[in-house]
């Protein structure tokens, strides 16, 4: 990208200062690759090659909670999707929101979606309902984070494979596809990378790999990473 390039000025205003880090790992060993943050160009990288992010062995919901505030209590730059795995999950998270000065829609008829200043929440299945309103969104969507502890969003109750939650996933992420690229996906879960077939999880979520990262040492700041 040159300084002159169209899209790197609009992924300089999604991301205007950077928000998100943490420890990059090896997936088996867990052994330190460096300090990885989601920037223009991490984003850039991650968007065209189809990288995403698992982040293992998260604190969970508590920390969870937390780390969405501090993307919310931030005025600048892009809007972060929240993906929950269930509905009752995203009426957790809103029940335990600790800004509710800045929720502009609540959870109602059923649907799972509601959105503050700069944090949006919905589970797969309503994800949709905000494709319009993304699109439109000004300076633009700076990624989606699935938020699912138990790491078994793509798999039915008796483990089989399934693939309807995690293809809308995948439909609102093309959706707003910009210049062959699209926005970054994160995946949170409580579980350790080496006990999932992650290479299965990248797949079903459209994606070519994952960097694994440390899920002590995952951040998002209330203030900019020098």
């Amino acid at each position: 990208m040159t300084p002159g390039d169209p899209l790197l000025r609009r992924l300089s205003a999604i991301y205007p200062t950077t928000r998100v880090c943490g420890n990059r790992i090896t997936r088996w060993e867990e052994q330190a690759l460096g300090f990885a943050v989601l920037d223009v160009t991490t984003a850039s990288e991650m968007g065209r090659e189809q990288i995403g992010w698992f982040v293992g062995k998260h604190p969970g919901f508590d920390r969870a909670i937390e780390q969405f505030g501090r993307l919310d209590v931030n005025p600048r730059g892009g809007v972060w999707i929240i993906v929950p795995r269930s509905y009752d999950l995203a009426i957790r998270l809103y029940e335990k929101w600790p800004y509710r000065r800045y929720v502009q829609e609540r959870p109602r008829n059923h649907s799972s979606t509601w959105n503050s200043r700069k944090v949006w929440v919905a589970c797969p299945q309503d994800l949709a309902r905000f494709v319009c309103r993304a699109r439109e969104q000004v300076p633009g969507i700076a990624g989606l984070i699935v938020f699912d502890p138990p790491c078994d969003i793509h798999r039915t109750s008796n483990g089989v494979l399934c693939y309807d939650s995690t293809q809308r996933v995948v439909n609102f992420r093309s959706d707003l596809g910009l210049h062959d690229r699209q926005p970054p996906l994160l995946m949170l879960t409580t579980r350790p990378a080496k006990t999932i077939n992650t290479d299965v999880v990248a797949r079903v979520f459209g994606l070519n790999a994952f960097w694994f990262i440390d899920g002590d040492s995952f951040n998002c700041c209330a203030t900019p990473i020098a």
